[in-house]
């Protein structure tokens, strides 16, 4: 029997952070429960600032000063430190736990090829070496430090991903410092070998449905700065 089809779900009307969270954590619950792997590109509206999930944010950052901004906050289901969305591609990996060889691979497998696809447009790029010591959750914006594996143009980091597993299940979603429209193109022709059967599709109704249960937890300002 044929492996099941990957889906790769483009969606390029920008959402509110606390929808887009809410999605991620949907594909998440359903590959949980055995569904095939999804790869999900999407924006965001208003510009987000967005937390890792143990990321102590409220020493480093003011909700009154954010908001005065015009910046939404949310906070991630996955680890990771904080990250601005604004003119940039976000897209998220949901699969069983040993996908693409669990969670170091698939790390370095999607990295890969986001720096294939950036080469695609121009862009020369290499693989940031591991740091001497681990980068800690309060070591600052996630743009700021390179870890290991990471995709860099010249000495500037232009990917950063964070990943969450639960119930045998992996979640990894990063920012790709490009805009949707020059890099989904790209970015879907160098995933395309990594699933021997692909079907594209432009919406997922049961996805969205599954994110209504998961909606109010990331508009909830309470989760958002809980540290």
């Amino acid at each position: 029997m044929a492996a099941p089809a990957w889906r790769l779900w483009i969606d390029p009307v920008p959402r509110p952070g606390w929808w887009q969270m809410a999605v991620d954590a949907a594909l998440l619950e359903r590959a949980a429960l055995g569904a095939p792997p999804v790869i999900r590109f999407y924006a965001w509206e208003p510009r987000c600032l967005s937390f890792g999930r143990h990321e102590p944010a409220r020493a480093r950052y003011d909700p009154a000063h954010l908001a005065r901004r015009g910046l939404d906050a949310v906070r991630r289901p996955t680890g990771g430190r904080a990250v601005l969305h604004h003119r940039e591609l976000t897209y998220a990996v949901a699969g069983q736990a040993g996908l693409l060889g669990g969670p170091r691979g698939c790390y370095d497998r999607l990295h890969a090829a986001i720096a294939a696809a950036l080469e695609a447009l121009g862009a020369p790029t290499t693989r940031a070496a591991a740091p001497v010591s681990p980068v800690g959750v309060d070591a600052g914006p996630c743009f700021r430090v390179a870890a290991g594996g990471e995709v860099l143009v010249g000495a500037r980091k232009v990917a950063g991903s964070a990943q969450a597993r639960v119930r045998g299940a992996l979640l990894q979603h990063g920012s790709v410092r490009v805009p949707f429209a020059t890099l989904a193109g790209p970015l879907a022709e160098a995933l395309r070998p990594l699933a021997a059967r692909w079907q594209d599709v432009d919406d997922d109704a049961e996805a969205r449905a599954l994110a209504e249960g998961h909606a109010a937890r990331f508009r909830d300002t309470a989760w958002t700065w809980w540290r």
